[in-house]
């Protein structure tokens, strides 16, 4: 077996059709990927809709764990998959019918890259009218450089994100597999990307577009933002930058130049604010970071 797709899923019975629904259709051999989701404990339905759940092709393995995050799951996931490699997309992900062709292509193109991955993108219609949706796409073509140019690299690589990734299944166990002990569910799939660039492994970026099917909402916004946060907060203690008072004043300090910044990029007020405004959010979420390892 080629692919096996692991889902980590909490809490979002509404998306997780139509995202099921994709990975059913793909474009690629029934008997040459499997489909692994896991459901985090799950209060919404979610259980029941995946229990009942039945397909004759491609096979899927539904597995639930006690609630514990999506580093667990996709652990878990990985364990329990046959395929030589792993594909990772997530719960409000929807990939194109053509996703898994695509990333083995970029294999084929990359032979020595140990993980291939694509880009997150709201849907077109959002993305017109939704500020949150157009500072997405400003971080992800501008910030992280995701463009229509394949890319092989390290731990620059702009493919990395576990909404849109794959990794030689082999390599991640070399590597250590997610660390659960993140306290958030941000930053996991960086710390693995790092880990195996680290072990001079080559990740490989293809234009490769899975839409984000994310509410965009104000409080989507900032709940997603400080939770980050957190997570990069841990992310950098755990690689030797430890979080200080001294840092985040720095930090806060820096907020005008982030805004003009982004302005002469897009000169766009309304992004170029929302981008300080989301940098503030994580800086409160490294606050929080802070006084969590100091209780």
């Amino acid at each position: 077996m080629i692919f096996s797709v692991v889902i980590p899923t909490y809490n979002r019975f509404g998306n997780l059709k139509e995202v099921l629904e994709a990975l059913k259709n793909q474009k690629f051999p029934r008997d040459e990927f499997e489909v692994l989701v896991i459901d985090d404990n799950s209060l919404d339905g979610t259980s029941e809709y995946l229990d009942n759940l039945r397909w004759e092709e491609p096979k899927l393995i539904v597995l639930h764990q006690d609630h514990g995050g999506p580093a667990a799951a996709r652990n878990l996931g990985i364990s329990k998959s046959s395929g030589a490699i792993i594909a990772f997309t997530d719960d409000d992900c929807l990939v194109p019918l053509f996703w898994l062709s695509s990333l083995q292509k970029g294999y084929e193109m990359f032979s020595q890259a140990a993980g291939i991955g694509g880009y997150l993108e709201a849907p077109k219609e959002v993305l017109k009218n939704n500020l949150i949706a157009k500072l997405e796409y400003f971080e992800t073509h501008t910030v992280y450089r995701s463009s229509t140019d394949s890319y092989l690299g390290g731990f620059e690589s702009p493919a990395g994100g576990t909404n849109n990734m794959s990794y030689l299944k082999a390599v991640i166990v070399e590597a250590g597999m997610f660390d659960e002990n993140f306290p958030v569910p941000a930053g996991e799939d960086a710390d693995l990307k790092l880990r195996v660039a680290e072990k001079g492994y080559k990740i490989g970026y293809v234009p490769l577009k899975v839409t984000h099917l994310d509410p965009y909402s104000l409080k989507a916004f900032i709940r997603r933002s400080v939770t980050h946060g957190v997570g990069s907060a841990f992310f950098e203690a755990k690689h030797g930058k430890r979080p200080s008072i001294k840092a985040i004043v720095n930090d806060i300090i820096f907020l005008p130049f982030v805004f003009v910044k982004v302005f002469k990029d897009t000169y766009d007020l309304g992004l170029s604010f929302l981008m300080v405004v989301k940098n503030f959010l994580m800086i409160i979420g490294r606050v929080k970071y802070i006084y969590s390892i100091k209780k």
